[in-house]
């Protein structure tokens, strides 16, 4: 079962997932946390990279919690994998147009295929990544702004089980057009 909760105040959405065979108390105590506090929130969406600015000396945390499961049956054989992943997100403001951002998974996941099941659990591979503004268009209650990023994936988690075992380069361009009443963010990586 998937519930999206959207605040008035909350420029993005809070997403909730949950499975009700899955600790139902605790998942509906969440919903109802989160619904309490829904209001509260003011920040840009958690899921993707926006172009709008960290401060100089200024930081910013995030925390998302994602769970997934997946199942099906291959020639008879069930296959189930269930995967519950905290990330944990910082980000640094080192000049009023360069944000320095670190992104660390922790993941805890339960294979089973058939009679035989496994745990994976543990940190898993870390991001380290710049973005750059090259382009800001402010006007009264609104803001245009363009900044391309680059990082590096870095081998933290355990290969094979928590992480792939290989270091990753990316690079992209991150838009964003933001008024006091809403957010247009779309990325190219």
């Amino acid at each position: 079962m998937m519930f999206y909760l959207e605040s008035v105040a909350a420029t993005g959405p809070i997403l909730v997932a949950m499975r009700r065979r899955l600790y139902p108390q605790k998942a509906y105590r969440t919903v109802l946390a989160m619904l309490a506090i829904g209001p509260l929130a003011n920040a840009a969406p958690i899921t993707f990279n926006t172009a709008l600015p960290l401060s100089e000396g200024e930081g910013v945390a995030r925390q998302q919690v994602i769970y997934s499961r997946a199942s099906d049956k291959l020639n008879g054989t069930r296959r189930e994998v269930t995967a519950l992943t905290s990330v944990s997100v910082a980000g640094y403001g080192a000049t009023s147009k360069l944000a320095l951002f670190g992104v660390l998974p922790i993941t805890d996941r339960d294979i089973r295929l058939g009679p035989m099941s496994d745990n994976m659990s543990g940190l898993g591979d870390a991001t380290l990544f710049a973005r750059y503004q090259i382009y800001q268009n402010d006007g009264p209650g609104r803001t245009v702004r363009l900044a391309p990023f680059a990082g590096v994936t870095v081998p933290t988690g355990r290969q094979g089980r928590t992480g792939d075992g290989s270091t990753d380069v990316f690079a992209g361009l991150v838009f964003t057009s933001a008024s006091t009443d809403w957010n247009f963010d779309s990325q190219v990586r």
